[in-house]
């Protein structure tokens, strides 16, 4: 016994006795944290077995040494100077320490080290009683990690992100420095995570994740809000260009393809900007104009970056009020569908009509359909208002037909993913079964971008379509899809010009140019041709003389309801004024 504890066993039998002694060494053996004694220069005169276990290290090798053979390297200095100033005055240390154990691993020990007084007061001694804690060390730093950090990115996750852009914004208050917001969605992700599984767009999000950090700079702030939402806070002040170049590195670098398994992937980003002071005194307000100048980003046609101003915020406020009318428009029947006729220039007369959806709100009056189009899809009733459209021209023309005792086509515009959805075929033979309108007499039309590859579903659509004898148009053509193949694979009925080349033909030789090289092809591939938007006699003198047979527009007639289009027909004759249809713009 004393040879283990040298000259504090004599001082403590001496201060207890003999038996509290023993009581006391036995307890010291017994318990689970480590003990371990020094004298008063720091030399070990005792170790317990629980030492032994949590070091390695075994007593005889223990005792003479000093406690610094369990010494890491990972403690700053300032730490142990910090030790023995509070030591030397005579006090308790309480402290976590990283240390090593004989075989090199570290571990994280709570310890709390008492000096041992003598009957005069001098320090003799010191004992400590140390614990592993690296286990509950790991876990709060796991839970922390989990609180503060997203998961998937190991970016900070949105309670964290706005509780660092807090401090930056307050800071920047003080310093005048200046705050800018980004927020990014991704392009192209969703179809990404539907088409090849949750397990690769977690790596194109990790993936985008790393981008973003490498793009952005020392002190910025990067985070995933969830999903495929991310954001960035610029700390400090930037001049106009150093914003931009930051804007410009982050979607290039984003737009790099990212290579899962051998396959490149591509995603996109779509950014909302807004500055503080500028835009916002605070975060809440910050973020609510970023999210509008995303949203105007994303309707300008994505892969771009969109700065906040108060003309988008009156943009959306008008989105908020048509979304919320555009939920009560179905059921309180406030759309309408309007037909515009097809004109026949070989024998002059109208020959079909397209039918274009129009909405008359009980509370904001008339919209126009490039405002409330992009509601409905965002309201997700796409699906709906194709339906409706269909039905009623269906029914509509099936009446005309019989009243006036034609044979009027009607063209129904059908979005990509109406067509790519299962039994849609099925859906337009039931359309034209209740109506008992000809399948000949309704055409079908799709932008060039709905046959973008989408696997079997489409084509077999359209076949059955073809094969019900439903025509298929394809609408703006050259606007979209670059791919011409399809001309020599899927059943294609006709072309339409898009309106932007047919304005230009007035004053653009390469719109001319455009428009025979469109006629060409067409009659290369035994297609029709439609031209779209013909506004002006010019325009309309130009696509006669290139041989162009049906054409569209107000220059003939504006759209109108299916009474109107009754009586349009019936009061039709060859001398008919080209200009009677006046100069609203188109659709």
């Amino acid at each position: 016994m004393v040879d283990l504890y040298g000259d504090a066993v004599e001082r403590i039998e001496s201060t207890w006795g003999v038996d509290n002694l023993s009581l006391y060494a036995f307890a010291m053996e017994q318990v689970a944290d480590s003990i371990v004694i020094t004298d008063s220069m720091g030399k070990i005169t005792y170790v317990n077995k629980a030492f032994e276990a949590q070091t390695g290290y075994d007593r005889s090798m223990a005792l003479g040494n000093t406690p610094g053979i369990v010494k890491s390297g990972k403690m700053a200095e300032a730490f142990y100077e910090r030790l023995w100033a509070i030591l030397g005055a005579g006090e308790t240390f309480k402290g976590i320490f990283v240390n090593r154990r004989i075989d090199g691993v570290l571990f994280s020990e709570e310890k709390v080290i008492t000096p041992l007084r003598d009957l005069n007061g001098a320090i003799t001694h010191f004992i400590s009683a140390g614990r592993d804690v690296t286990s509950r060390l790991e876990s709060e730093r796991r839970l922390r990690e989990l609180a503060c950090f997203d998961d998937l990115t190991k970016l900070y996750n949105r309670a964290s992100f706005f509780e660092q852009l807090d401090v930056l914004i307050s800071a920047s208050s003080e310093r005048c420095n200046g705050v800018t917001l980004l927020l990014i969605d991704l392009d192209r992700f969703k179809g990404i995570n539907d088409a090849l599984g949750h397990d690769i767009g977690d790596q194109v999000l990790i993936k985008v994740a790393e981008r973003l950090v490498d793009a952005t700079r020392l002190g910025d702030i990067v985070a995933r809000l969830g999903g495929d939402e991310f954001t960035v806070a610029l700390a400090g002040p930037l001049t106009d260009t150093d914003r931009e170049s930051i804007l410009q590195r982050i979607c290039a670098t984003v737009e790099v393809p990212i290579v899962v398994s051998g396959t490149p992937l591509y995603v996109g980003a779509s950014i909302g900007v807004s500055r503080f002071p500028d835009d916002g005194g605070d975060s809440k307000a910050l973020f609510k104009q970023a999210d509008i100048s995303l949203y105007e980003a994303k309707r300008e046609g994505r892969g771009r970056a969109k700065h906040y101003s108060p003309a988008l915020r009156k943009n959306a406020e008008r989105y908020h009020q048509i979304y919320q009318a555009m939920r009560h428009a179905f059921g309180a029947r406030e759309l309408w569908v309007a037909y515009q006729p097809v004109f026949d220039l070989k024998t002059r007369k109208v020959v079909g009509v397209e039918a274009l959806v129009r909405w008359n709100s009980q509370t904001l009056g008339t919209i126009m359909p490039a405002e409330f189009l992009p509601v409905v899809c965002d309201l997700g009733l796409g699906h709906k208002l194709t339906d409706f459209v269909l039905e009623k021209a269906s029914s509509d023309i099936a009446r005309a037909n019989a009243e006036l005792g034609v044979s009027l086509t009607v063209a129904v515009n059908v979005p990509a993913e109406e067509l790519h959805a299962p039994g849609f075929a099925a859906k337009v033979e039931a359309a034209l079964r209740r109506s008992a309108l000809a399948p000949t007499s309704l055409k079908v039309e799709i932008t060039e971008s709905a046959l973008i590859p989408q696997g079997e579903s489409s084509t077999s659509a359209l076949e059955a379509l073809a094969n019900a004898g439903v025509e298929i148009v394809i609408d703006d053509f050259g606007t979209g899809y670059s791919n011409l193949g399809y001309l020599s694979t899927l059943p294609v009925s006709s072309l339409k010009i898009a309106r932007s080349f047919i304005e230009k033909s007035g004053r653009s030789e390469n719109s001319k140019k455009i428009i025979r090289a469109i006629m060409m092809l067409a009659s290369n591939f035994g297609v029709g041709v439609i031209a779209e938007g013909v506004e002006t006699s010019s325009e309309l003198e130009f696509l006669e003389e290139e041989g162009c047979r049906l054409i569209q527009g107000f220059l003939i007639a504006r759209p109108m309801p299916i009474g109107d289009l009754i009586n349009y027909m019936n009061s039709y004759s060859k001398e008919a004024d080209w200009t009677r249809g006046g100069t609203e713009k188109q659709k």
